[in-house]
């Protein structure tokens, strides 16, 4: 009987870390995605030091990888969708800013784990 079934208690927020922080939260979770590429190296420590203060558990970055074959198939995938339009520039200049594995291991450095469950 679903009907009798509660809820989690859960809460999704859209928030900077900074104003999270400093209102005392922490969350069981901290998730972002699509953010790491758009950062320099200093606002990457930064980022990921802010998720881990915030989180009692589980942080998840989601990102995308540089590569060749990730950049010409959104390029040719885009173009006939949405030519000389930002979403095609904005793509592919996303894509030339994002680090491969071991560059972005690297960067973080310990105490984070680095996967690819995809090419890209």
């Amino acid at each position: 009987r679903t009907g009798d079934r509660q809820p989690p208690p859960v809460r999704f927020l859209c928030a900077d870390a900074g104003a999270l922080l400093e209102a005392g939260e922490s969350f069981d979770v901290v998730l972002s995605n699509h953010v790491l590429h758009h950062l320099d190296a200093p606002g990457l420590l930064d980022f990921t030091k802010a998720s881990r203060q915030l989180s009692t558990g589980t942080v998840l970055h989601s990102d995308i990888a540089r590569g060749r074959l990730a950049y010409g198939l959104f390029a040719v995938g885009i173009t006939p969708l949405a030519p000389g339009t930002f979403l095609r520039t904005d793509g592919l200049r996303s894509i030339r800013r994002s680090y491969q594995r071991e560059e972005l291991a690297s960067a973080l450095g310990e105490g984070w784990t680095v996967t690819s469950p995809a090419p890209f």
